[in-house]
């Protein structure tokens, strides 16, 4: 993702400050940064309305409606936290809605509303769904991906999540070919 900002030069950031937000466990040292990590948080977006408690009033409708998609994408809409974070979740996803973010919003446009290209891209990828015992996989190239007139490989998620869904499954594959 960080070359939609760097326009795919990827020594743009190296000789300038950072601050790294992130909730990876393991997150690589980066030159000229100051890193904050908890990795008992489930999303970015989490711990940035956490760091800008004392500042509550910036955080505008719009910008609550942002973060409020970020906890429910980092968390696969609310299913991937354990028990030790599901308070934490909850308790921001809430302070979100009081501050008039739009779930419903989120909801509709992540997990309700599709196009019809990313359908039927769907169909592909689940079309070729395979199964090895108790490992499921599938794949799907770049070129399938232009040819489905999609932007960005995000749009296979939907096609990931229904595999997850797959209860004998104990390993999802899911590959994606890289742009080079």
């Amino acid at each position: 993702m960080i070359e939609r900002f760097t326009l795919n030069q990827e020594s743009y950031f190296d000789g300038k400050e950072k601050v790294i937000i992130d909730h990876h466990p393991n997150v690589d040292e980066v030159p000229n940064s100051i890193l904050l990590r908890d990795d008992t948080a489930t999303s970015t977006a989490e711990l940035v309305l956490e760091l800008t408690s004392t500042w509550r009033d910036l955080i505008t409708p719009q910008v609550a409606t942002l973060l409020f998609l970020g906890l429910s994408t980092d968390s696969g809409h609310f299913r991937h936290d354990n028990n030790q974070q599901s308070e934490r979740l909850l308790e921001n996803a809430l302070t979100l809605v009081r501050k008039g973010a739009d779930k419903q919003g989120v909801v509709d446009h992540m997990y309700r509303r599709k196009s019809f290209e990313a359908i039927v891209f769907m169909q592909k990828v689940l079309g070729r769904i395979q199964k090895d015992g108790d490992i499921v996989f599938s794949w799907f190239s770049k070129q399938e991906l232009d040819e489905a007139g999609l932007q960005h490989p995000d749009h296979s998620n939907s096609a990931l999540r229904l595999m997850t869904e797959i209860g004998e499954a104990q390993l999802i594959i899911f590959g994606k070919e890289k742009e080079a």
